[in-house]
């Protein structure tokens, strides 16, 4: 079952019967008027694949729980209003293929984070954010990265030369960062 409704002007809360909806394999609901937080009965949709709220005005925090949605391939939450950090669960979505967060107001030290489960991930965009640590060591294990944009955080550090280890990265946006070695870690 697919919940889609792009670029509606669609206005207001999601709809609380949506997380009743357990056989949803894809809400994509993506340049809307959407308010309001994802509540944790989000976790209810385990056969959730896609997961496309962006560019709406979503605020509050990521479920704690979001990563027992261990199906979910595709989360697209960027261009909202949303904050605290990442919940560690979201290292469980061994599935993911795509996680874009950028332009919201989300924090905390990713360098906690165990990227190393994700080695589906192609695509990891977390642009524009409040985050803070090192480039986590263990995205370095994601070996199917394509593009990686962490570019206006407040992350600081050395890129390892493990970066080289990302044979099909195409894609590399580090702007704004306090970052050394940068043309060392290349060469």
């Amino acid at each position: 079952q697919i919940f889609r409704a792009t670029h509606n002007n669609l206005s207001g809360l999601l709809p609380e019967d949506i997380y009743n909806a357990t056989k949803l394999e894809e809400i994509a609901v993506p340049q809307n008027s959407l308010y309001g937080g994802i509540s944790e009965r989000i976790v209810n949709l385990n056969n959730l694949v896609i997961l496309d709220l962006s560019f709406n005005q979503l605020s509050g925090v990521l479920p704690l729980r979001l990563g027992k949605l261990s199906r979910l391939k595709i989360i697209k939450l960027d261009f909202n209003d949303l904050q605290g950090s990442l919940p560690q669960s979201l290292m469980n979505c061994s599935s993911l293929v795509e996680l874009r967060l950028a332009k919201n107001n989300l924090e905390g030290d990713i360098t906690k984070l165990n990227f190393s489960k994700l080695a589906q991930l192609t695509k990891l965009d977390l642009n524009t954010n409040n985050f803070t640590g090192k480039l986590p060591t263990s995205l370095y294990s994601c070996r199917s990265l394509k593009a990686i944009r962490l570019a206006s955080n407040n992350l600081e550090g050395q890129i390892q030369p493990e970066i080289l280890s990302l044979n099909s990265l195409s894609f590399l946006s580090l702007g704004s960062l306090r970052l050394e070695n940068v043309t060392g870690a290349m060469k």
